[in-house]
């Protein structure tokens, strides 16, 4: 069940461009930084029957090389969910992986990438009523994001 959602996760990365401007300059090792999140409950989104929260990560990469063959089974994108333990910490629960397919457009001089993830993460097997993400971003050559953190997220359906 797990590998189905996890290809399925593939499927529902949504990206949008906010900018891709001749002379950007950003670093080539990527960034990302969290946004916000909004919770969907099961049945609502066709694509994702389960209780899931969609995610806003901001990103940025230099040298535009964010993207995987579209055959690839490879993951360049990684998030960890994190749920409450009995002792008020929390511990990690499972991984939700994706694929960002290729980002470049090969017509463009600048080959700089800024923009939005709508990444979707199922929360339906969190136990618990919070829980938190952790993800990271790899681009073509290896370099990483790092891992950043979300806010702490209340399942209140």
């Amino acid at each position: 069940m797990r590998a189905k959602i996890i290809g399925i996760c593939a499927i529902l990365l949504g990206l949008t461009f906010t900018s891709c401007e001749r002379g950007s300059n950003f670093p080539d090792k990527p960034f990302l930084e969290y946004r916000s999140y909004r919770l969907v409950d099961a049945n609502v989104d066709d694509s994702l029957p389960i209780q899931h929260a969609v995610v806003t990560l901001y990103f940025t990469d230099g040298d535009g090389d964010i993207g995987l063959d579209p055959n690839s089974q490879q993951f360049n994108f990684f998030a960890q969910v994190f749920e409450k333990a009995d002792t008020g910490g929390y511990v990690y629960a499972y991984d939700w992986p994706g694929r960002l397919t290729d980002l470049s457009d090969p017509g463009q001089q600048n080959k700089a990438l800024e923009g939005l993830i709508y990444y979707k993460v199922g929360v339906s097997e969190v136990v618990g009523d919070s829980t938190y993400f952790e993800f990271e971003l790899v681009d073509d050559a290896g370099n990483s994001s790092g891992i950043i953190d979300s806010e702490v997220i209340y399942l209140d359906f």
